[in-house]
């Protein structure tokens, strides 16, 4: 990472994921934003169909929804990591091993 990029965290799950402006491309960036977005309407939508009373199936349908489209976002949290860590072919330090790690642990919840 650029010296003078600033580093942002973006909480997810009890996990932190960084976000490094400069190894993350523009249009990587838009389409994980897009993501959490679609699934902030799913959410928004669930709650609409939970005060609107609809049936039970519709709530557990929309909910199963939401749950696959934040594996999905998971995923690609991960998919991003591993190909910046392993693109260039020296490997990752110990301290991303570690980072690895913890997000691997992630999907064991």
């Amino acid at each position: 990472m650029h010296p003078d990029a600033p580093e942002r965290k973006l909480g997810i799950g009890e996990g932190v994921c960084y976000i490094h402006p400069m190894h993350h491309s523009k249009d990587r960036r838009k389409e994980t934003l897009a993501h959490i977005n679609r699934i902030q309407g799913q959410i928004e939508a669930l709650k609409r169909i939970i005060e609107g009373g609809e049936e039970c199936v519709k709530v557990a349908t929309l909910a199963t929804s939401i749950a696959k489209s934040f594996d999905a976002l998971r995923f690609r949290t991960l998919e991003g990591f591993l190909v910046h860590q392993f693109h260039g072919g020296s490997g990752p330090s110990a301290g991303k091993l570690e980072q690895l790690r913890g997000l691997l642990s992630l999907y064991k919840k």
